[in-house]
């Protein structure tokens, strides 16, 4: 925790004035989908839980937003909130121009004065160096390990540079092979990639020394068809859906979400077609080439924990790791209770990360 006192804020309002909101995600060229105010409306739909965004002017006139979202059972000081996380994704401060270490230090000394009973920050992990020399109030870190590419130069920059000799061949393979890519932004293809998920969820299961049950059960139960078509649909064209298929049957499919950056939320794969076509290379390369012809400077794979297998999949691509803090500022010890919870069902069912 460091003294960064020298950005002051003038004027705080939440939730955000909407048209302001817009403009400052507009302005940020590094922001997230995530981070957009239609998937705030998304997380709003889908949890519950309200707008409870604050936009911050500071004196030197910059304007900075942070995305919230709040349970509305309790009042703000006593219920549950989040920035990012609820497993829907990253939050963290937007801003209409260069966010500082200062911003960060004025703004994490509000949120703390606040005394929200839990809020839950998971920030951008390409500006984790800027909220590691800025946050200035006591706050839990969780450690996140994200993978990133960045689309400078354009597709055939990333293609010749940063894609891997062996990921152009299986994207080469499996277009000899005849594997077709389809896309769709208008949630058609929703069922098609639910569908996938039940041979994702074996395999899941099968890594992880977990009942196929209880794979089934956490599984369906954060991505149910429902709340995949409420992303959809909220999130308008914003929300693509790639499907790759081969001789007439879904292979993997991938949703994504694009503004001026992308985000890969999560594939369904069946494992034994994709191995033997490659289809889930070049359903991925079909993806960046569409954010690298839209513009986007980055494409977000999400996600990659501690699993090897993973990062060296999307190393493939070109991406870049990034170790950042996930940030949680509460009143009770309820991270730690929670944690101890989680860690007592895994020893019990024998689980391991993947």
């Amino acid at each position: 925790m460091r003294n960064t006192s020298s950005a002051r804020i003038a004027r705080v309002i939440s939730p955000a004035p909407r048209d302001v909101y817009q403009r400052v995600f507009a302005a940020d060229p590094d922001a997230m989908p995530y981070q957009s105010p239609d998937w705030l409306d998304t997380l709003c739909r889908l949890t519950g839980f309200v707008d409870a965004s604050l936009y911050y002017e500071m004196d030197d006139q910059k304007k900075i937003v942070l995305p919230v979202v709040r349970s509305p059972v309790m009042p703000p000081r006593f219920g549950l909130s989040a920035s990012g996380s609820l497993r829907l994704g990253n939050g963290g401060l937007l801003s209409d121009s260069p966010l500082t270490c200062e911003d960060v230090g004025a703004i994490s000394k509000d949120l703390w004065s606040r005394r929200f009973l839990h809020l839950t920050i998971r920030p951008n992990p390409c500006l984790a160096h800027i909220w590691e020399c800025g946050l200035s109030a006591p706050a839990i870190r969780v450690r996140r390990f994200a993978h990133v590419i960045r689309l400078e130069g354009g597709f055939g920059q990333v293609w010749g540079n940063l894609f891997s000799k062996s990921t152009r061949n299986r994207i080469r393979k499996a277009e000899r092979l005849g594997v077709e890519v389809e896309f769709d932004d208008s949630g058609r293809l929703m069922p098609v990639y639910f569908q996938l998920l039940e041979h994702s969820v074996r395999k899941w299961a099968e890594q992880q020394h977990e009942p196929l049950w209880l794979a089934k059960w956490r599984t369906h139960g954060r991505n149910p068809l429902k709340k995949l078509e409420t992303i959809a649909r909220t999130m308008h064209h914003a929300c693509g859906v790639w499907v790759a298929w081969y001789r007439g049957e879904p292979v993997c499919a991938s949703i994504v979400l694009q503004h001026h950056n992308a985000n890969d939320i999560r594939n369904a794969v069946n494992y034994t077609l994709s191995s033997q076509t490659g289809a889930n290379d070049l359903i991925l390369s079909c993806s960046i080439q569409r954010a690298c012809e839209a513009g986007c400077r980055y494409y977000h794979l999400g996600e990659s924990g501690n699993s090897e297998g993973l990062a060296s999949f999307k190393e493939r691509f070109g991406a870049t790791g990034y170790s950042y803090y996930e940030y949680i500022l509460e009143q009770l010890p309820l991270t730690r209770l929670v944690n101890h919870f989680r860690q007592t069902v895994k020893r019990i069912i024998g689980f391991r990360d993947a």
